[in-house]
């Protein structure tokens, strides 16, 4: 059993590896936002860069979507994909959340790693995914710039968009919503 997680664990490592070199064969993950500088400021770690750029990123209408847009609440960030097991796993337990804290000051943001538009589609459709806050990578310096090497993986960014944890427990362990309860102005 414990040869066969090790076996799971590292397919979505090299599926997510896979990913990031067809990415970049493709030209996708190249930002090519009005915010280049701060993008790579941000990547390089500079200090005077406290919030996470506004990195490329649609909606499932295809339009374009910012994490700009969300300030002034705190945010949490679902990143996920349609072939991930335990990505799935863990979004009723992200629904639940959402509920929970409906009308408080908190946003919940899946953001799909997905190559191709039509699987990240498929499964919003599949899983009865609340389809509002659900988006899809177009530029992958947001993956680079959390060190998101897994999936799933979630974020918790303040009110001003500076990330607070970057590995923030998973949806289903119970210590989550105490921890977001406890946020100062939820």
């Amino acid at each position: 059993m414990h040869k066969r997680n090790n076996m799971k664990k590292s397919g979505f490592a090299v599926g997510l590896i896979l990913f990031w070199l067809l990415a970049s064969l493709t030209g996708r993950g190249q930002s090519d936002t009005t915010n280049d500088q701060v993008v790579k400021a941000y990547l390089s770690g500079d200090p005077d860069i406290k919030e996470i750029p506004d990195f490329g990123m649609v909606d499932t209408a295809l339009s374009p979507v910012s994490l700009g847009s969300l300030k002034g609440k705190y945010v949490v960030l679902d990143f996920w994909a349609s072939w991930c097991g335990p990505c799935m796993y863990e979004y009723p337990y992200l629904e639940k959340l959402k509920t929970v804290f409906k009308g408080k000051n908190i946003e919940f943001v899946s953001v799909s790693c997905d190559e191709q538009i039509g699987s990240w589609k498929s499964a919003i459709v599949r899983h009865h995914m609340d389809g509002r806050l659900q988006w899809l990578v177009s530029d992958l310096a947001i993956l680079r710039a959390l060190k998101i090497a897994r999936v799933p993986r979630f974020v918790l960014l303040d009110k001003e968009g500076r990330v607070i944890d970057a590995d923030l427990t998973k949806p289903s362990d119970p210590e989550m919503g105490g921890y977001l309860r406890s946020l100062k102005g939820i």
